[in-house]
């Protein structure tokens, strides 16, 4: 119902789309990616998707926080839509998208953290330097650091190259994210 208010109206129903979109797998999965998108109810392909991810690049967090929340609840071409707007989040306004995640329950940021077994070793330890330089009084912040430079990567210690990519891409926008404003 919100996905066709904000079809017909963006500017007068953003707010209500934001507040409306789910949170929850079903939700996602089932209602707007069965239900809608794959019966080529919107305009384009995962225009409900994209949707969101043009309010979160807006700067709105609630919408940054759904967009979040999306990703860690859906699975193959809806998560990876969802992995490519937050690489966006990312590049836009870094601070910010780190504040969101900073504020998300621990489920959430471990689903979003777990991703960096998608950079090789070596991305991975240039990721973590960059993270253990980062200076903040930020108390969600500084636990947000403290997962990442905690986490057990998975090719820890690795040195040859028979690492294999998984199918999670958040990791590798996550570093692209950071290395392209120098952080």
């Amino acid at each position: 119902y919100y996905l066709a208010l904000y079809m017909v109206e963006p500017h007068k129903y953003e707010n209500a789309y934001v507040d409306n979109f789910p949170t929850e797998s079903s939700g996602v999965m089932v209602y707007l990616y069965d239900n809608i998108e794959l019966k080529d109810l919107t305009p384009h392909f995962l225009y409900s998707i994209d949707s969101i991810g043009d309010i979160a690049l807006k700067g709105n967090e609630k919408a940054i926080e759904k967009v979040f929340i999306g990703y860690t609840q859906t699975d193959g071409v809806v998560a990876e839509n969802f992995s490519d707007i937050i690489a966006k989040l990312f590049k836009n306004d870094f601070n910010l998208a780190l504040n969101v995640l900073s504020k998300q329950e621990s489920f959430y940021r471990e689903k979003v953290i777990y991703c960096l077994n998608e950079l090789t070793p070596e991305e991975f330890k240039l990721l973590r330097d960059k993270v253990s330089n980062i200076k903040t009084k930020n108390k969600n912040k500084l636990i947000l650091i403290k997962e990442i430079l905690n986490f057990k990567y998975k090719y820890e210690g690795v040195v040859n190259s028979s690492y294999k990519r998984t199918t999670c891409p958040m990791g590798r926008s996550l570093l692209v994210a950071l290395l392209d404003f120098g952080w």
